[in-house]
């Protein structure tokens, strides 16, 4: 995914309405990175909102399989479903059309 329309990257804060400006992030090959701050507040998770200039830009390519890099699995959507709110679920990779 093109991230080139980012505009802001912020850290959902501790208390209702706040954020924490990220400035600092890149994108490669392998995704986004975002360096959070050394101690933003104490939590289990993390929320990071992200606002583009425009709508998102899609790469040029437009088919084989989603994959996660580091997890070295595979998105898949049931039933090659296109409607709205379609469950999406996360796969072992394998070769054929099952991760198309």
């Amino acid at each position: 995914m093109d991230l080139s329309n980012l505009s802001k990257t912020e850290l959902i804060g501790n208390t209702a309405g706040t954020y924490v400006n990220l400035p600092t992030r890149t994108q490669d090959s392998s995704g986004l990175r975002i360096t959070m701050p050394s101690q933003p507040y104490s939590a289990v998770a993390y929320v990071v909102k992200l606002t583009f200039n425009g709508p998102m830009k899609t790469s040029a390519v437009t088919s084989g399989p989603w994959r996660n890099l580091n997890a070295g699995r595979c998105l898949d959507v049931p039933n090659v479903s296109q409607a709205n709110g379609a469950a999406v679920h996360l796969w072992d990779c394998i070769s054929g059309q099952a991760n198309q």
